[in-house]
């Protein structure tokens, strides 16, 4: 395929359709769809803080119980691994659901 052409389906791809689609009118959300956003978003919150900190407590206690043994250390370094993850997969949580509840309240907001 030419360069140019397909520079140019790129360019219309990137750059114009998206101002072209958001030229429309979004529906607006009703507030049952902005309270339930916000409640499970606490909910993810709390729930995955309890998990991460129950996990960084479990891998501690067997780092400190492992006594010098190379495969408790090795497994105590695997949970702790996995609480760092769960941390990590807690916070995209949040972060999506922060932006879906943001996108639902300020931009197309019901009154």
């Amino acid at each position: 395929m030419n360069k140019k052409v397909l520079f140019a389906i790129l360019f219309f791809s990137l750059v114009v359709l998206p101002i072209v689609c958001n030229a429309q009118q979004f529906p607006t959300f009703p507030r049952w769809i902005r309270i339930v956003f916000e409640r499970a978003r606490a909910v993810v919150d709390t729930v995955f803080g309890a998990v991460v900190v129950v996990g960084f407590v479990v891998a501690g206690i067997l780092y400190l119980t492992s006594a010098g043994d190379t495969q408790k250390m090795t497994t105590a370094k695997t949970a702790l691994k996995y609480a760092i993850i769960g941390l990590a997969v807690g916070v995209g949580v949040d972060i999506i659901l922060s932006l879906i509840n943001w996108i639902v309240r300020n931009n197309w907001s019901a009154t």
